[in-house]
This record gives structure tokens, sequence and C-alpha cells, in this order.
């Protein structure tokens, strides 16, 4: 199954959700691909894939995943609502900030570079 999340569309979200038990009850009858996109109304969404294709660059494909996870997890924080009328790079901070605590800078990813 090719699945494709927007990190800012809350159906995706509710997906992400389920996916687990999805996964678990079809994962020796299907394998699963996830596929990160934004929708065109969904303005944190190119962000949001770019940090997280940034992430599977230097960390791997199971890190991008946790990012995903982390995205979602904390997905109020860079819906409309929370961010208003905001610059691209305050956009880019947010992406940083759940980057940052969820532990994927080291020496070679780093804040900065992000």
């Amino acid at each position: 199954w090719k699945i494709f999340w927007d990190l800012q569309c809350p159906y995706s979200k509710k997906s992400w959700e389920n996916f687990p038990a999805i996964k678990s009850r079809f994962e020796n009858e299907y394998d699963f691909t996830i596929h990160l996109t934004s929708l065109a109304f969904h303005p944190q969404a190119f962000q949001a894939q770019c940090a997280a294709t940034l992430i599977k660059t230097y960390k791997g494909y199971n890190e991008m995943l946790k990012f995903v996870d982390a995205c979602f997890e904390s997905q109020e924080s860079y819906m409309n609502a929370a961010l208003g009328d905001c610059r691209k790079s305050e956009v880019e901070a947010v992406f940083a900030d759940i980057a940052e605590k969820g532990g994927f800078f080291d020496d070679e990813l780093t804040k900065e570079k992000f």
C-alpha cells in the first residue's frame, strides 16, 4: 500500500493515528510505503516535507518516520491558527524545534543546517 501523508493535514494525522493497527493487521499481506506530500491549501506542509526529507537524507528512512511521528504529535504548533501570517523562517524554526526535541541533531546535522 502506498500511503500519502501531508504533515499539516488533520485527515493525514487521523490516518497516522490508525496506521499502527492497520499495519499490524496487514503487514504479512502487504508492503507499506509512506510518501510525504504537501497540499496547496496547507502552507506549512511543504516546509514539513522538506524537513522530513532532510532528516531522511542525513539519518535514513526510519529516522524520517520518527520525525513524521514527532510532527503529527506536534501538529497544532504549526497549524494556521498557531502561526497565522508568519514568515517562512518562523515556520522553519517550528520544525527545527520539533527536530531538536526529537534528538535528530548531531555534529553532521545541526540546527543551523536545518
